[in-house]
């Protein structure tokens, strides 16, 4: 029930003692971190309202949205001052962007195929996203205005369907996890989008995927999340 975070070193691989963030008991997801390292975002589900919120590591959560709608998965921009998320706030899942302070609300796009776990690049300057069904990865520009979207090509394998969970700090390539038709993970991979072409590279079962800073390995959890484990998606 309770957020918590777990020190890592990504030199040694080594992972210290968990961390209760928050003692209150509630179902709050951690979700993003800030780029200046401060600031933890979270989003509330299985709550009677599922909101958006930020506080440091050490201090308290506040409120950045309140209201009936379900906001989900937030990140920050690259510019901490935003937050870019999921929400059905018009009826359909779509991805929207809020200041930190809870102003200058706005959705990114009008997807079709609906739009769940967004994602923004490095750089600020495009989001990702999958469809309702998760079956399809999809890209926009991050305007003022919502953008046009793109299919990103070729992101099943084997008749497995991937799902992006985190862009590389080089913006050249998503980390993620594939999952069978029936919804179940079915293994770990890479979408590199120069080539447009997503690898598996693991059969572990997760459901999500991290980035660490040297653009080359990605952390997740498996085994029910009983095992943290590292994986280089060079060698493998």
């Amino acid at each position: 029930i309770n957020p918590v975070a777990i020190p890592f070193d990504p030199v040694t691989l080594r992972a210290g003692t968990p961390v209760v963030l928050d003692t209150q008991n509630n179902i709050r997801v951690p979700s993003g971190v800030s780029p200046d390292g401060t600031q933890i975002a979270y989003f509330a589900i299985g709550e009677h309202q599922e909101d958006l919120f930020i506080g440091p590591r050490g201090g308290p959560m506040r409120r950045v949205t309140d209201d009936p709608a379900r906001d989900r998965s937030p990140g920050f921009t690259p510019d901490g001052r935003s937050l870019v998320f999921y929400s059905n706030r018009d009826g359909q899942w779509r991805p929207w962007i809020i200041g930190l302070d809870g102003g200058g609300l706005r959705k990114l796009a009008d997807p079709p195929a609906g739009a769940v776990y967004t994602l923004v690049s490095p750089k600020g300057d495009a989001i990702v996203f999958i469809s309702d069904s998760g079956q399809g990865v999809y890209t926009a520009p991050l305007g003022t205005t919502p953008s046009a979207v793109t299919e990103l090509p070729n992101t099943a394998v084997a008749g497995k369907y991937f799902s992006p969970s985190d862009w590389s700090p080089d913006g050249a390539q998503l980390a993620g996890n594939f999952t069978a038709a029936s919804g179940r993970p079915a293994g770990v991979g890479v979408y590199d989008l120069g080539k447009k072409t997503a690898t598996i590279l693991s059969t572990d079962e997760t459901y999500a995927t991290a980035w660490l800073p040297d653009n080359r390995r990605v952390v997740y959890f498996r085994k029910a999340g009983h095992e943290l484990v590292v994986l280089d998606t060079v060698s493998r």
